[in-house]
């Protein structure tokens, strides 16, 4: 939507039990939703859309054992423009995830307790924790490396903007 009001366009999840929790968006305008599934326990749900420009929303490729494991459920995302990668944590599940934002390849599955926020940074993504902990993952090669953050103890939530 533009300032004056204007409608640009509207797009609809595929899956009328999702709503969107968070949205990330990469410098090329391409779009990727972080979604919870509001259907019964037993059924799955695609929890990550992409949409890139001039594109309507599709499901992003995630792997049906990491779909089990995030729990019907999604808090943030991020776009890494610079390293062509997406980030979303999975809190219910307690699973960090990262996958390569082109080719939808995995790049990290990683188990974090009560994962929240994350925001990508210079050299990958910083992400908090309900726990207190907070991590910087450092995404310039493989495997990815994480380091603790010493940051003030605090409850962290899903709403992270890194200056």
């Amino acid at each position: 939507m533009q300032r004056d009001g204007t409608l640009l366009n509207k797009e609809t999840l595929g899956q009328s039990m999702n709503s969107v929790r968070h949205l990330g968006i990469g410098s090329d305008g391409t779009i990727v939703a972080g979604q919870q599934f509001m259907g019964a326990s037993h059924e799955s749900a695609e929890l990550l859309a992409i949409k890139r420009p001039g594109q309507p929303f599709q499901a992003f490729p995630v792997d049906e054992q990491q779909l089990a494991s995030m729990a019907h459920y999604t808090a943030s995302v991020a776009v890494h423009s610079d390293l062509r990668l997406v980030a979303l944590t999975a809190p219910r599940g307690n699973r960090f995830f990262v996958w390569d934002l082109d080719s939808g390849a995995v790049r990290l599955d990683a188990p974090l307790p009560d994962c929240a926020g994350v925001a990508a940074v210079k050299d990958g993504f910083v992400v908090t924790s309900g726990q207190g902990r907070c991590r910087f993952y450092d995404c310039r090669q493989t495997p990815l490396t994480a380091k603790p953050l010493d940051l003030p103890a605090g409850l962290w939530d899903n709403h992270l903007h890194v200056m």
